[in-house]
């Protein structure tokens, strides 16, 4: 398993920590953000060397462009940057609580029980 896999199962586990706890005040996450901007903040509060920290935030996005694309079975789907909001910027921009949409949670579970070592 690569050291960038690793590190998305780590953090999509602390993060769902912190969602089943009801999204309390945290140092990192916020339910504001969604997947991409909480791994950036996680990642960069970690004492990572930057070069694996950038390729850890591609690796994610190639892995939800497969998923919506492929595993989700989207094949109309073009915006791979709103995956849980219909491809809908707007959806997202609206969307106070990240973190009480189900297919967003629904992404987090499947993606780590089809990842498991």
């Amino acid at each position: 398993m690569s050291a960038e896999l690793l590190l998305i199962r780590r953090y999509l586990r602390y993060l769902m920590r912190w969602v089943r706890k009801g999204c309390p005040e945290h140092p990192i996450f916020t339910k504001e953000f969604g997947l991409c901007r909480n791994l950036s903040d996680w990642l960069m509060a970690k004492p990572l060397d930057y070069d694996l920290v950038e390729a850890t935030e591609t690796f994610f996005m190639e892995e939800l462009r497969y998923y919506v694309n492929k595993r989700i079975k989207k094949p109309t789907f073009n915006d791979y940057k709103y995956p849980f909001n219909e491809g809908s910027e707007v959806g997202f921009k609206i969307e106070k609580d990240r973190y009480s949409n189900p297919k967003r949670l629904a992404f987090i579970e499947r993606y780590l029980r089809d990842t498991k070592p």
